[in-house]
């Protein structure tokens, strides 16, 4: 059953998501770049910096209204940005003309985030 409570739960869980999120890229980012290399010293600072940052501006948006009770207006913070990947990711696909398995996978898990949280924000009265 969807209710309020269920609406509060949601909003923190995604402010817990976007967090690990942003302690995540800079654990394994330096990972993942192996074997990239920058023209400067702070090359990877910089990376870490603009992927980490982001979910972490947004996870703390979601908290400041989640500690306000508008978890209306944070789970729409936290759905914003799942939008936004699945539109541009759909975009590139079609101007890339490549649409691999992955990137259907991704591109299907990202717009059924979104529309199940769409849904309960359209359904429950959330204060």
């Amino acid at each position: 059953m969807i209710n309020a409570m269920n609406g509060k739960l949601l909003a923190w869980m995604g402010v817990v998501c976007y967090f690990g999120l942003a302690v995540g890229y800079v654990l394994w980012l330096p990972l993942l770049l192996n074997g990239v290399t920058f023209n400067s010293p702070s090359g990877l600072t910089s990376v870490e910096a603009m992927f980490a940052g982001l979910p972490l501006a947004i996870g703390v948006m979601m908290a400041g209204f989640a500690i306000n009770k508008n978890y209306r207006l944070s789970l729409l913070i936290g759905t914003t940005p799942l939008v936004t990947v699945a539109l541009v990711r759909a975009a590139s696909m079609a101007v890339n003309r490549q649409a691999g398995a992955e990137q259907l996978e991704h591109l299907a898990c990202e717009l059924l985030g979104a529309a199940l949280v769409t849904v309960f924000l359209l359904r429950v009265r959330v204060r």
